[in-house]
């Protein structure tokens, strides 16, 4: 209840900072501009990155503010809208951006409002110009286990928002859709496989992949793991199975005529985080212009720095979940990366940065247990 007053006190705050430029022309017209001394409404925002997590937490005291812009660039309405139908008919859970259940979450909210005269708002008025972004597509984040598909999701999640602020439902489990002629609701969903029908109406499908070792490391870590028999044949075992489930994602989509958008490894978000959200938007189906905004690419590296930091803030929205240390690694892992090595078919998928190219699997469709998509 806590978390939801204050995604309502945020979206009141957004709702607010869009009403300000209009707001401080009606100050300046009915006050002389000799007597006007007061800092104009809209001086706001901080650095496009925060630096640290606590600059990051919207709870957090406030950083200084620099000094007042002369003007703010006003905000335009996104396009998209849901229908209560569409509404209606998507899974309980999803957020379906209302005011009660918004696909925003309380720090993104307040990101925007702090940040638009910083150039965020010219970079989301270029966002949501008519044909920038393409409104009433489904988007499935996909992945194996613990590959960072859940951030996937969020990137994902985030441009969409922006991008229309009544067009957006999102949330984990994707389901087939039924469309509605002429929709121009979005949806972005997250899975880990396709269930029967969800292949056939998805438009994008985005995929992430993560080192094997690591995806394995974080499942014993998590209590996934067989601990009655041999630790290294549980090993390959577990690397097999990531294996066949990237496997099977790959070849479900490429049995409907259709492929992968974009595959991104999650080692990506640290090594060239810009590069790895605007893939996402291109893959998307974002317009360059929009990809091109500096203040753009920023907010979405400080979702993703913020959702590493804080993953159990408003869960409901991101369905985050708990990171692990490098101590946890040291302590469950020590010998899992031989163990996996032991293997031929996993060490070079291993060596091959869990690329479809070096799954083994991929390439012996014929192997694959035949399941109904």
């Amino acid at each position: 209840e806590a978390q939801r007053m204050e995604q309502s006190l945020a979206t009141l705050s957004v709702m607010l900072s869009l009403a300000l430029p209009e707001l401080d022309t009606l100050v300046r017209k009915g006050i002389p501009s000799a007597a006007y001394t007061a800092a104009p409404l809209a001086s706001s925002g901080t650095t496009a990155v925060a630096s640290s997590a606590e600059d990051a937490d919207p709870g957090a005291s406030e950083p200084a503010r620099p000094a007042a812009a002369s003007s703010l660039t006003g905000l335009v309405a996104g396009l998209g809208q849901c229908t209560k139908q569409e509404w209606n008919t998507s899974p309980p859970d999803f957020y379906r951006s209302t005011f009660d259940k918004p696909c925003l979450t309380g720090f993104e909210m307040k990101y925007m409002l702090w940040n638009r005269n910083q150039g965020l708002n010219e970079g989301l008025n270029i966002l949501r110009a008519p044909g920038c972004f393409p409104h009433g597509i489904t988007v499935a984040a996909m992945g194996y286990f613990r590959t960072g598909s859940t951030l996937l999701f969020n990137v994902a999640r985030l441009w969409a928002a922006l991008a229309s602020e009544g067009g957006l439902m999102s949330g984990f489990g994707c389901h087939a859709r039924k469309r509605i002629a002429g929709s121009s609701c979005t949806v972005v969903c997250k899975d880990h496989a396709f269930k029967t029908g969800v292949a056939d109406s998805t438009d994008i499908v985005l995929m992430s992949r993560r080192d094997p070792f690591e995806s394995v490391c974080s499942r014993k870590i998590m209590g996934q793991w067989k601990t009655d028999g041999s630790a290294k044949k549980e090993a390959v075992s577990q690397c097999h199975a990531l294996m066949s489930m990237q496997r099977d994602i790959y070849l479900t989509i490429r049995e409907k005529g259709k492929d992968i958008a974009v595959d991104v490894q999650l080692q990506d978000y640290i090594d060239k985080p810009e590069v790895a959200v605007i893939s996402i938007g291109r893959a998307m189906g974002i317009c360059e212009a929009a990809l091109a905004s500096s203040p753009l690419a920023a907010f979405q590296i400080a979702m993703v720095k913020f959702l590493h930091d804080k993953p159990d803030s408003d869960m409901g929205i991101t369905r985050m979940h708990d990171t692990h240390s490098q101590a946890k690694r040291d302590e469950q892992c020590l010998d899992l990366l031989d163990f996996m090595r032991s293997d031929e078919r996993c060490d070079e998928w291993m060596r091959g940065n869990a690329s479809a190219a070096s799954n083994s699997m991929l390439r012996e469709p014929a192997s694959r247990p035949q399941k109904a998509a």
